[in-house]
């Protein structure tokens, strides 16, 4: 199956952040109900920045959603636009965007994994909306078969691909993915890959687009599993 590289937009036409900024923020001392589930989210976040096990697909370690009600995100600027794919700040290790009921709807129909984080968010001045903070685990880059993908350097200006996780990984920051392969194969339709993002199954893109979906952007770096 076909993967594309998904993002969530930052283009200013889609968000209306002339900057091409975050549309959220959180505000440490106003976004929780109480001080204890503010706590129990920051305590959560520490835990998955100090052990990133938690992180990855098979060890993942979701958030207990009983503990954090729901938190509330303000806009950045008084004029942004409403998408279903929202970005946001600061952004947390463990979790990728905030998502309206609606994209969700779209997501829960095609195959994702059965552990995920996902929060209930008010938005001020959306109150009529439902949206989710969501989490998706990682597959960590170990499990890219290097001998298949292709690479591109930017320091040596050319396509490359390794024999080993060592080389890779010793010029690793200067290389943009063009074609990934994955040494195992993942019954998913949403594949989120340790340092190189999230990739959605090409039939799951067109789902979104044809529900009118609207905040994300593809990029031709494709996946194939």
């Amino acid at each position: 199956m076909k993967y594309k590289k998904f993002d969530v937009s930052y283009d200013p036409v889609i968000t209306g952040i002339n900057n091409g900024g975050a549309q959220l923020k959180l505000k440490e001392n106003k976004s929780f109900i109480s001080k204890e589930e503010k706590n129990k989210f920051n305590k959560y976040i520490d835990e998955n920045l100090n052990n990133r096990d938690r992180v990855f697909l098979k060890t993942f370690k979701s958030i207990n959603e009983e503990q954090i009600s729901s938190i509330k995100y303000y806009p950045t600027r008084k004029k942004i636009k409403r998408t279903d794919f929202i970005s946001y700040l600061p952004y947390e290790f463990g979790l990728n965007y905030i998502i309206s009921e609606k994209a969700y709807d779209v997501i829960k129909m095609y195959k994702i994994p059965s552990l995920l984080n996902k929060i209930n968010i008010g938005i001020e001045g959306w109150e009529n909306d439902k949206f989710y903070l969501i989490g998706f685990p990682m597959i960590p880059d170990t499990e890219i078969d290097l001998k298949k993908s292709i690479f591109y350097d930017t320091q040596r200006n050319e396509k490359v691909n390794f024999k080993s996780y060592q080389d890779y990984n010793e010029i690793n920051f200067n290389l943009v993915a063009l074609n990934l392969f994955l040494l195992n194969k993942y019954h998913y339709d949403i594949i989120n890959i340790q340092g190189k993002g999230m990739f959605f199954s090409e039939d799951l893109i067109y789902a979104l687009k044809e529900n009118n979906i609207i905040g994300f952007e593809i990029r031709e770096i494709i996946l194939e599993n």
